[in-house]
């Protein structure tokens, strides 16, 4: 089985309320050097708030996203970083 890699790791929310689980966003705690996520830009810090156009609100709906991608795929990511949002090609 092939399954896609980007090479991101997602900070892990933590609280007692599970709302802060579904509200909590999907944030790069880390980004693999050399992986495609480092190459299309990606750093640890920045939020991903959209996958191919798809607002996604918490690792939940990330990871249903990162079901649908498949090995070699382009994806489109709509990223808040700083304050700024960019649009990158993963």
């Amino acid at each position: 089985v092939r399954r896609p890699w980007m090479g991101e790791k997602i900070v892990t929310p933590h609280g007692t309320n599970p709302r802060d689980v579904v509200t909590a966003g999907v944030v790069l705690q880390s980004v693999a050097p050399g992986s495609p996520a480092a190459r299309a830009g990606l750093e640890a810090g920045d939020e991903i708030i959209a996958v191919r156009g798809k607002r996604v609100k918490n690792i939940f709906e990330w990871e249903a996203e990162r079901l649908d991608m498949r090995v070699g795929e382009q994806v489109a990511l709509t990223v808040r970083k700083g304050g700024r949002e960019r649009q990158l090609s993963v």
